[in-house]
């Protein structure tokens, strides 16, 4: 299985993100649009498109044996499918660090394939929307939803204030938990 971590241009998105909320507007995200009931419409205020971030950043082996892929948020499910039945990840081993082109190396000699198991049902969907939605499809009642195959993530608060969540270290008590910001916060 394969594990996505979501990725995105942090100081630009930060910069907007922030200045919609000092001026108190609304912003609406938006990529695909491959959804159905209209989230891409916006209700007034700024929009965000994140159509232009679709690049794969990088792969690497976590400690179980399993791969993570990190990608921008408007990759796409058929993309990214495409690329995980090929071994060609679009990445040039030169430039990533030594753990990550070794890890590129092992998954391109895999010769089991690989798949991202929640299987959305809508192949153009961006990843970052299957994440945002916790999107299923038919695999999902084996494999579970997407929520179950992020292992790491990068928001963008509405401050701009940028946080990375791997998956085990934040956990809810009581319904709620607290993040540390980098200001202190």
């Amino acid at each position: 299985l394969v594990l996505v971590g979501i990725v995105a241009l942090d100081d630009q998105v930060a910069d907007v993100l922030a200045a919609a909320n000092e001026r108190g507007v609304y912003v609406t995200v938006s990529a695909g649009r491959t959804g159905i009931v209209g989230g891409a419409v916006p209700a007034g205020g700024t929009l965000l498109s994140l159509a232009e971030m679709n690049g794969v950043l990088g792969v690497r082996r976590l400690p179980d044996g399993r791969f993570a892929v990190r990608v921008e948020p408007a990759v796409t499910v058929a993309r990214l499918e495409e690329m995980l039945a090929g071994g060609d990840m679009g990445l040039d081993p030169a430039t990533l660090p030594p753990e990550e082109s070794d890890a590129l190396a092992a998954l391109k000699a895999d010769e089991r394939g690989y798949f991202y198991p929640p299987d959305p049902t809508e192949m153009s969907a961006h990843l970052g929307a299957t994440v945002a939605t916790n999107a299923s499809g038919a695999r999902s009642y084996y494999y579970g939803a997407t929520r179950r195959h992020v292992h790491s993530i990068r928001v963008v608060l509405p401050c701009g204030e940028v946080i990375a969540a791997e998956r085990g270290i934040y956990t809810a008590g009581d319904g709620r938990f607290e993040i540390k910001l980098a200001g202190g916060g």
